[in-house]
């Protein structure tokens, strides 16, 4: 976690800083962010043309902007290069330097989701930039030149205040306690963020503004949008490691500033256009902005008040974990019985026969939710809400799929009572997973390091491998109905589910051996919840069995041999 620490360039540069009326005006430091704030002016300059010329070229019946957007987007491109400089006039180079590499992180997807203007404007999803019309817009080259620049110019920004912030002196103050806490919830929250900017950006009324989410549009945006949001997570991560808190919480300030440039556009636009309507996406990726400045001041000031303060924040987050997860479970069953997609004479127009597999997902995840308001449960089943959310997101992506593209055969149709319901439920286990990994963090704070015999820890890595295959092949056999949910499928809402949940029974096993007995059961029982939910796929959609529920079945029994050899492995302990 970052902590306060100068190398001898560092002390060099801040020994010639000055203090005037209490306040730090460095001469030194400065210069060694000067490339990075010319490379970061360049990049608003540039983006700021761009948005003025704009980045398609005028012609009758071939659309334009959905509002007057050139003020807004002048103001979010100067944004980080005026909060950059603002911070070292304040003394805060360190800091500064975190948001350069904040934004810079995002800046590859962002131009690499723009180029598609090159491409087909007409399926960009930039509604600040085009509405298209009945005909074709041709691009604007010097616009988007304009704009590509701008991207490439933060990217070099960001390289730029990498290596300047080697020899920047810490500007900033850990808290005292709990820095774990604060570094896994600012990794929670940039999750938030990667999701958000997953979701569709907005639901436009306008037959040629197409409003399908980032994993179901064109491949150049898909890929963009991945980038982006991997890019929020990989860098809020590393600058975990990093030394500097200054220059982690900048990080986090340039994320946040980020992804404001990226949802508030499309967000005006649904406020001024009434044939757009606003969505989750957007709100989401604003909220978590707001939440990665918040959360370094909240960790701050709870360690200030009280040092100790973990027993009474683990149980708040306990309780708001099983809140959670109780609401995920209802939104899970509720969503399994109503229409994902109605038309607009309010007909049920899209069910899908894989609906019903919300049911288990969600009363399993309930089941978990009231072992998290009991006092004496909440402690061993937190791990196992930390990681059986994913079963909600993997019962929830076959439906969602059919919601997201039904509209695209059926023109008049709306979003369905189903598919809100099922988002809810996605959004709210995602909440509760976060509640208690935090909760989690601040209970490990300050223990030992946990080890485990080699035997454990190989059949750990056995069972990650039959987990991953779990969900690398379909679950179903083959049938002209149902697909079912696996990562040999091609990229969409259900892909994504199956990923995730690879991504976190892999992850949650790998950490069992070297955690304590009792959490790395809880852990366990978590993993035995999703593979459950995995084996009832192919029977309750009336399919065959296929390659992914059999090695369910294989990792399910692996994971109880783990759970034994833990609980023995424990014992063994209590026994020393």
């Amino acid at each position: 976690m970052p902590a306060t620490s100068r190398s001898s360039a560092a002390k060099s540069a801040e020994s010639t800083a000055k203090s005037v009326s209490g306040t730090a005006v460095p001469t030194a430091v400065p210069r060694l962010l000067t490339p990075a704030l010319v490379a970061a002016v360049v990049s608003a300059a540039a983006l700021t043309a761009a948005g003025v010329h704009g980045v398609v070229q005028e012609a009758p019946d071939a659309g334009g902007p959905a509002f007057t957007s050139w003020p807004l987007l002048t103001v979010l491109a100067v944004l980080p290069a005026a909060v950059a400089a603002l911070l070292v006039y304040r003394g805060r180079s360190a800091t500064a330097a975190g948001v350069l590499i904040g934004v810079a992180a995002l800046a590859p997807g962002r131009a690499l989701a723009d180029v598609q203007f090159a491409v087909d404007s007409s399926r960009a999803t930039r509604p600040e930039f085009l509405v298209p019309g009945s005909v074709g817009a041709d691009p604007s080259w010097i616009g988007l030149l304009l704009l590509l620049t701008g991207h490439i110019a933060a990217v070099v920004a960001g390289v730029l205040a990498v290596r300047a912030s080697t020899a920047l002196p810490d500007d900033g103050q850990a808290p005292e306690a709990g820095s774990r806490a604060v570094g896994m919830a600012s990794v929670v929250v940039a999750l938030a963020l990667a999701v958000g900017l997953l979701m569709p950006p907005y639901v436009s009324a306008d037959a040629n503004l197409l409003d399908n989410s980032a994993l179901d549009g064109p491949l150049l945006v898909v890929l963009g949008v991945l980038a982006c949001g991997l890019g929020a997570v990989v860098a809020v991560v590393i600058a975990l490691s990093e030394r500097s808190w200054g220059r982690f919480t900048g990080v986090l300030a340039g994320v946040a500033v980020a992804g404001v440039a990226i949802a508030l556009p499309n967000l005006a636009a649904a406020v001024v256009r009434p044939w757009l309507s606003a969505t989750a996406g957007p709100i989401v990726v604003l909220v978590a902005a707001v939440a990665l400045l918040g959360v370094p001041v909240v960790g701050t000031v709870a360690s200030r008040r009280e040092s100790s303060a973990a027993g009474p924040s683990s149980r708040n987050l306990y309780v708001a974990a099983g809140v959670l997860a109780l609401l995920a479970a209802i939104g899970a069953v509720v969503g399994s019985g109503q229409p994902l997609v109605r038309t607009a004479t309010g007909g049920a127009a899209a069910l899908s026969d894989a609906q019903v597999w919300l049911i288990p997902a969600g009363v399993v995840y309930g089941l978990l939710g009231v072992g998290m308001l009991v006092p004496r449960l909440a402690p061993l089943v937190r791990p196992a809400v930390a990681v059986a959310w994913v079963g909600v997101v993997l019962a929830s992506g076959p439906a969602l799929q059919l919601a997201v593209s039904a509209p695209d055969v059926l023109v008049d149709s709306t979003t369905g009572a189903g598919a809100l319901w099922i988002a809810f439920a996605v959004a709210a286990a995602a909440l509760a997973a976060g509640c208690a990994v935090t909760a989690g963090v601040m209970e490990r704070d300050g223990t030992a390091e946990v080890t485990s015999p080699a035997v454990l820890r190989w059949l750990a890595l056995t069972t990650a491998v039959v987990a991953a295959g779990t969900f690398v092949f379909s679950a179903v056999g083959t049938t002209d109905q149902y697909r079912g949910v696996a990562l040999v499928h091609p990229l969409d809402v259900a892909f994504g589910g199956a990923l995730v949940s690879a991504v976190v029974v892999v992850g949650a096993l790998a950490l069992v051996p070297w955690s304590r007995p009792a959490r790395a059961a809880g852990t366990l029982v978590g993993v035995l919840c999703v593979l459950l939910v995995r084996m009832l796929e192919p029977f309750l959609v009336s399919a065959a069995v296929g390659t992914g529920a059999w090695l369910a079945v294989g990792c399910a029994v692996l994971t109880l041999v783990l759970l034994s050899l833990t609980f023995r492995h424990g014992r063994a302990k209590s026994d020393r």
